[in-house]
């Protein structure tokens, strides 16, 4: 059973790699010292999140009983990517060890351990 997920962020001037472990749903934004409440699980703030064009919960990532992992746009301004396929807001994708994710301009990769 995977426990982890693991977010490699690759083409900014700061690499970053991010571990977190998976017991229900995944969001993937960047935080905002505004509202410090609504912090993602995965927070992009140190990768240039803003201009890089990621929302304060861009997507989410849901694990499922079968196994497989869901990839949602959560309605961003200026959406998400994945394998090279522009995902419409709210519409599950199925994601895999190894795909590739932008969000925004943000590109990464994605691990399940």
């Amino acid at each position: 059973m995977i426990t982890r997920l693991k977010v490699e962020v690759t083409d900014t001037a700061f690499p970053k790699t991010m571990e977190i472990p998976v017991r229900g749903r995944v969001i993937l934004g960047r935080s905002d010292h505004d509202s410090p409440s609504q912090s993602p699980d995965i927070d992009f703030v140190a990768c240039n999140a803003i201009s890089n064009g990621v929302s304060r919960s861009h997507a989410a990532i849901d694990p499922q009983a079968n196994g497989e992992f869901m990839l949602y746009d959560l309605g961003s301004r200026n959406g998400t990517r994945l394998n090279g396929v522009q995902l419409d807001p709210h519409q599950p994708y199925v994601v895999k060890d190894g795909d590739e994710i932008y969000i925004g301009r943000l590109k990464m990769t994605i691990y399940f351990e």
